[in-house]
């Protein structure tokens, strides 16, 4: 009888599919993509605000261009364009028809939600809202003129989610209202799933899904890796929990976004609040069923394992849960785009205009390629006296010397350069203890060579950012205990950073670990230096990790990383309303509207084995509203980060020491292996030219499309028409009759678009 009634509801849920589609006749293909919105934390873009909902029945709302409908039994809902007639579903419409999924895929598929739970803070399980809540009647739904409200009640695990679905300029709103889950008896909820097959697409469809993976990835659909999955933290808030191996290098996920283009259509999907306790996943078809899938999973509350006793015969595994939950809503906005230019080209300029990009930061002047520069000051370094080996405080780059290097550069036709200058105290570029006060180093030349280098710049068009690290310390000093003041993570650990050998990955024997400070204390810190630092002639001033770094505090004042990211962002708004100009290393989203220069962009992804192309998606967001640079080019495959940059729009960046690399290459300075400026001065000359000649045309310009041409060649264009081929093969290739070289590139002038 019960299996007779689930039948006859899903009959009826289909039906209102089809009734719900007559209502307009589709114009194309219909495809699912998905738009996200940054994390509207306090320090990200304000996106504009929403706009009228008209009550259409007891199960749907509408807006001039959305509307959207629900299904009171099944929990499930459909998103409409009335642009072009096209449907979204949180649930793939054919389910009933693919019979070798089975057991958890099938609930899975059927679920709007997927909730992760401890039972006594001990064992771990999985619920679906199909499992949970639909099959045991279970929903509660509601409309009004804010959305459709329906509230997931899981019987057996006694606990109930409830999510507002509504609607804006932009398409679909879904959030998690946390503030209202209600808890009741043993159980804890970890992890929440949120409409885990939205949009999901079958075996016969074509596309990709477009993942923040470093500068961008897309994943194929169908692409055969069923022995893999995506999964990525949004903004590496996992960073307190270190691993003993560090074999793999992996790029940081910095915006909260990801999107869907199938058969020709696009969706942008954008986390709007939650961002920094999310996970995207992405399963290919042939892994857990027929379909293709991306989705958010929100940590709701965190928890993690400890071994004790692990070098014992009977080591114990201990679950640690955090008495804290996440009070923000989890908000993921899903917008369909009409098509302008394809793809993940078409995302890219549905991001911006959400965003506003161009006021967000702060519509600054973009009318050059500048060089961009690290100069090591100094370093501690072993040494020997008197038969004791002891650490002393090394110059590498004196403020003469950096004068004299500038200079060089100057004379060889490099007319533009922002300088980042590490290890300006007496502490180095280890960062002994966090800096409350700039306090140049006499070995440097102290406060007055500094003064003398700054007069020297402003005459040149050249900025001097000295660096400064507000988050990680290296040893406990006399006003910095580590027990006291370093953060904790859920586990009640020090969080301890550790140093990895370049050969093996394995933890370096006998190195000094780093410590992050409380945020509460980096507040403070911040405030310090710019009280010391505002008495200077020098208004350029760089705080590299503190827009690409956040985590979560368990110490005695929890601080969970949401409220980490708004404590950061705070110190950046002090500093840019003090009229600084702030340069950030590979700023995650919230702390983009702060950076006046961008060192660093990541231009390319981890190459996780689900990935199948890496994309320039961050630089697409950026480009003509704020400079930045490639990563170091000297400390990487230099001639592929020529190429880089004139298919990003970036500029070069070099990491130079006056002082031979030898000086420092018996210590934990394995990265710096090829600094030594004199080896570099005509190369980076050459390069820069280059560059600039490359990028001249485009650099106060919206980067409006891109497209991976085929293996190692691209195009990249620009709003003005101009279209610039990247070469990066060992062999010319052709294009439409004309000859493009290996290693080379092409520019092709065009007409405005």
């Amino acid at each position: 009888m019960k299996l007779c009634c689930i039948r006859n509801n899903r009959s009826k849920y289909m039906r209102k599919i089809k009734s719900f589609l007559r209502q307009g006749i589709v114009l194309g293909l219909a495809a699912i993509v998905f738009c996200f919105s940054a994390s509207a934390q306090k320090a990200e873009p304000q996106l504009k605000k929403a706009i009228d909902i008209t009550v259409v029945s007891d199960t749907e709302i509408e807006t001039q261009d959305f509307s959207l409908m629900a299904d009171k039994t099944a929990g499930s809902i459909i998103l409409k364009d009335k642009r072009t007639g096209a449907c979204w579903y949180s649930n793939p419409t054919d389910g009933d028809l693919q019979t070798n999924m089975k057991g958890i895929n099938k609930m899975q598929m059927e679920s709007q939600l997927i909730v992760n739970y401890l039972i006594n803070g001990k064992t771990s399980k999985q619920a679906t809202s199909f499992a949970s809540s639909t099959e045991k009647e279970g929903i509660m739904l509601s409309v009004d003129s804010n959305g459709i409200k329906i509230t997931y009640n899981f019987i057996s695990e006694k606990f109930e989610i409830p999510v507002l679905y509504s609607l804006d300029e932009y398409g679909l709103v879904a959030s998690v209202l946390s503030n209202e889950i209600v808890e009741s008896g043993e159980n804890e909820i970890t992890e929440i799933s949120l409409l885990p097959y939205f949009g999901a697409s079958g075996v016969n469809d074509k596309g990709y899904f477009l993942v923040p993976d470093g500068s961008g990835s897309l994943i194929n659909f169908n692409n055969g890796k069923t022995g893999s999955s995506y999964q990525q933290k949004i903004y590496d808030t996992d960073g307190l929990m270190n691993s003993d191996t560090n074999i793999v290098k992996v790029e940081i996920a910095k915006l909260p976004v990801f999107g869907i283009e199938k058969n020709g259509c696009t969706l942008l999907s954008v986390i709007q609040t939650g961002a920094s306790s999310c996970k995207l996943m992405s399963y290919v078809s042939g892994t857990n069923g027929n379909y293709n899938y991306i989705y958010p999973q929100f940590t709701y509350r965190q928890s993690a394992a400890y071994k004790m006793l692990s070098k014992t015969w009977y080591p114990i595994e201990i679950n640690f849960v955090s008495p804290l939950s996440v009070k923000e809503n989890f908000t993921v906005r899903y917008s369909p785009v009409v098509k302008k230019y394809g793809g993940y080209s078409d995302m890219a300029d549905c991001y911006r205009n959400m965003l506003d990009i161009k006021d967000a930061m702060g519509n600054k002047s973009i009318d050059n390629v500048p060089l961009y520069l690290d100069l090591y000051g100094s370093a501690k370094v072993s040494d020997n006296i008197l038969g004791f080996p002891v650490m002393v405080n090394r110059s590498l780059t004196s403020f003469d010397d950096a004068e004299n290097l500038l200079y060089q550069l100057l004379n060889n036709g490099v007319d533009s350069m922002k300088v980042r200058y590490l290890g300006t105290s007496s502490m180095g570029i280890t960062n002994i203890k966090v800096p409350t006060s700039f306090e140049p180093t006499s070995a440097m030349g102290g406060i007055k060579g500094f003064n003398k280098l700054v007069e020297f710049a402003d005459k040149n068009n050249i900025e001097i950012y000295p660096d400064n690290d507000f988050i990680f310390f290296r040893k406990p000093t006399f006003s910095l205990i580590k027990q006291m003041d370093a953060t904790k993570d859920v586990c009640n650990k020090i969080g301890s950073f550790y140093q990895y050998e370049t050969s093996n990955g394995k933890v370096k024997y006998n190195s000094v670990n780093r410590y992050a400070l409380q945020p509460a204390k980096v507040e403070c810190a911040a405030d310090k230096y710019l009280k010391s630092y505002a008495k200077l002639n020098n208004k350029y001033i760089s705080m590299s990790t503190l827009g690409s770094f956040i985590y979560s505090d368990f110490g005695n004042e929890i601080c969970l990383s949401n409220s980490t990211a708004e404590k950061f962002t705070g110190i950046l708004q002090n500093y840019n309303e003090n009229n600084f100009n702030i340069m950030l290393e590979a700023p995650n989203a919230y702390a983009l509207p702060y950076a006046d220069s961008v060192i660093a962009a990541p231009t390319s992804s981890s190459c996780f084995d689900l990935e199948d192309e890496t994309v320039p998606f961050y630089q697409m967001i950026m480009h003509g509203s704020v400079s930045y640079s490639v990563p170091s080019v000297n400390l990487s495959d230099s001639d592929v980060e020529v190429l880089k940059a004139i298919e990003t729009g970036s500029g070069l960046m070099y990491s130079l020491s006056n002082a031979d690399y030898s000086v420092l290459c018996y210590d934990d300075y394995d990265k710096l292996y090829s600094v030594t400026a004199n080896n570099w001065i005509d190369e980076i000359s050459e390069n820069y030219l280059k560059v600039k000649q490359a990028l001249s045309s485009v650099t106060d310009k919206l980067m409006v499309f891109h497209e991976n041409v085929s293996s190692g060649v691209s195009r990249t264009v620009y709003e003005n028409g101009v279209e610039i081929f990247v070469n990066y093969n060992d062999f010319s290739v052709d294009l439409s009759g004309t000859k493009l070289e290996a290693k080379s590139y092409l520019i092709k002038q065009g007409e405005s678009k």
